[in-house]
């Protein structure tokens, strides 16, 4: 009977706003929709809960939204792009009031204050209470400033796209209001509205930099926009119809411990992730599949740890007979040079830098730590600049380490590479790269704050320098770590040029094209051969950005180059072709 009373009711107020929604006004638009809070399509959390309560508008409510956590409501659709008001009505019992926070597709959360309390959680009446009091039955108000009976509502401008769109209510990281919890959630209505909001941000579901930036990139068919998989742009979307299975190829020059990926669809694109596949080869020709662990995602963008080996392959395979759409594919991990010395007994991992040949005692300056590490665990200071994949921890939240050049040297990019992903609370979390001359003067000359480390093993990331100059004395100060009371890295690399490769003058927004040129590698030597009959120029440039030749192109045009991967770029009618090839 219960149940059946609850769905009729459930019924005829959801009749109730059908009839109504196009009619009804707010004080400044018209009501688009109603939604009730327990009527979500999916949620971030598995303890949300949804809780019978004859006070909530549909009969029940939502509770137990934790600040990094959310309900999401599918298929909102508005008649055009622009700002909406979203109504929320909740149920809360703290006088000092809770957050809410609202967003909807990809973009960062809107946060408002639900300042108003209501008699109880579930909306209902004040209670009082009877208690035995010497002898006596006596009864108490529980409170004596709860508001009215039902809920209270509270307006959030929000944006939306033309069309459908998703929508997300959850609560605020950060909050010192309940520790960042949102009330319990009744309904919401949506308002059109003459307020305007700028279009908010998109949440980041992908890194600036990844290690398919190092790597030539092939695939068994012809795609047009293959270069969008891997341009580290979550707006760029690589689209094809493999009509079965396809396979894009990553090959390094130096063998990498791939063993963590991004692979992230794109807003609004469905794909079953079960159809693809991450596989790893040392010879190109015998592959292996990895096991794949979802991780801690960057906004949407999932993140897997791999199970693979070092090799100077990988391969992802994807299986379809429909179109698929993919945002972004990234790679993530760290060299594997495995040279074997007697300062590297297990094999040097990582390549050499500006501070020489890496050892423990590099030979082109002075190595020094503010901390000399965790001695007992032999995660000592030395170990951030061995090349060997180890770890240098301190007992602390502040990390500083410096470097004396024998003479004046240019950085511009370097590296930081964790330790294991069991510790992803010690990671660096925000520091700043400084710079001096012989006078000492320390400058900023790089800084990276709220920095998230991928969820991987020992991986490294790459970031350039903002400001690079010739410098004697450099010095990274990292200066909060994350959850715990330790902080450590693997390896602190430095490098002369930077990371990022810039489009030359005269170019600024180029169209992307695949149909100027053709381009491989060869033993010793870059064959380009011209398939526009417009002038052009070329660049051909390695993968830390130097420009190593560069010039107008014949129709066909050979180049010298040492064994390496490289960008060969042409330029044409302010259109731009990049092809990455490998020299052996």
């Amino acid at each position: 009977m219960k149940q059946s009373f609850h769905l009729l009711r459930y019924a005829f107020l959801m009749a109730i706003c059908i009839a109504f929604a196009a009619s009804v006004k707010a004080d400044d638009g018209t009501l688009l929709s109603s939604i009730e809070a327990e009527s979500f399509d999916t949620t971030s959390f598995a303890g949300v809960k949804k809780i019978d309560s004859k006070w909530a508008s549909g009969i029940m409510y939502a509770e137990n939204i934790s600040p990094s956590q959310f309900i999401q409501f599918n298929n909102i659709v508005v008649p055009a792009e622009g700002t909406y008001k979203l109504r929320v009505y909740y149920f809360n019992r703290d006088k000092a009031g809770r957050n809410i926070s609202a967003w909807t597709n990809q973009q960062v959360r809107g946060t408002i204050l639900a300042p108003d309390t209501t008699e109880q959680w579930n909306g209902g009446p004040k209670v009082n209470v009877t208690m035995l009091v010497n002898g006596t039955d006596t009864t108490y108000n529980r409170d004596t400033i709860w508001g009215s009976e039902g809920s209270k509502y509270a307006d959030i401008l929000v944006y939306f796209r033309a069309g459908t769109n998703n929508l997300k209510v959850g609560g605020t990281p950060g909050s010192t209001l309940a520790n960042g919890y949102c009330p319990n959630l009744d309904k919401f209505e949506l308002y059109t509205t003459t307020e305007i909001i700028e279009k908010p941000a998109n949440i980041p579901n992908s890194w600036k930099w990844d290690y398919t930036r190092d790597a030539v990139i092939t695939s068994d068919k012809s795609y047009t926009n293959l270069e969008y998989l891997t341009d580290n742009n979550d707006e760029t979307v690589f689209e094809v119809n493999p009509n079965g299975t396809s396979y894009i190829t990553f090959e390094f020059l130096n063998k990498m411990w791939i063993n963590g990926c991004v692979f992230y669809l794109g807003e609004g694109v469905a794909f079953n992730p079960d159809n693809w596949d991450i596989q790893y080869s040392e010879n190109g020709i015998d592959w292996s599949s990895s096991t794949r662990t979802s991780k801690n995602p960057m906004g949407e963008g999932k993140v897997y740890m791999l199970s693979t080996a070092a090799v100077k392959y990988i391969r992802l395979s994807i299986t379809a007979n429909q179109t698929v759409k993919i945002s972004e594919f990234q790679l993530f991990g760290f060299p594997r040079v495995n040279e074997k010395g007697a300062t590297a007994p297990f094999g040097k991992q990582y390549p050499d830098d500006l501070t020489g040949e890496i050892s423990i005692d590099p030979v082109k300056g002075t190595f020094a730590a503010d901390d000399p590490g965790l001695t007992s665990y032999n995660e000592v200071a030395a170990n951030a600049i061995d090349g060997v994949q180890n770890k240098y921890t301190v007992n602390g939240k502040v990390m500083g380490m410096s470097f004396e050049f024998n003479e004046p040297t240019s950085v511009g990019s370097y590296s930081l590479a964790i330790g294991s992903s069991s510790n992803m609370g010690r990671n660096p979390k925000t520091w700043v790269l400084k710079a001096a001359d012989y006078d000492m003067e320390f400058k900023v000359i790089a800084e990276v704050n709220n920095f998230t480390f991928p969820h991987v093993d020992y991986n490294s990331m790459k970031f350039n320098v903002a400001n690079p100059g010739d410098y004697v004395y450099y010095r990274i100060e990292i200066q909060g770590a994350g959850g715990e009371n330790f902080t450590h890295i693997s390896e602190w690399q430095m490098f002369t040029p930077q990371i990022f490769i810039s489009i030359p003058d005269g170019i600024s927004t180029p169209n992307i094209s695949d149909k100027l040129v053709k381009a491989f590698g060869r033993q010793g030597e870059i064959q380009i051969n011209k398939t526009t009959n417009a002038t052009s120029t070329y660049q051909v440039v390695d993968l830390v950005g130097k420009i190593i030749k560069q010039g107008t192109l014949n129709n066909n045009q050979t180049i010298a180059v040492n064994q390496g991967i490289y960008l060969v770029r042409v330029f044409a009618n302010q259109q731009v072709q990049t092809v990455k090839v490998s020299v052996k």
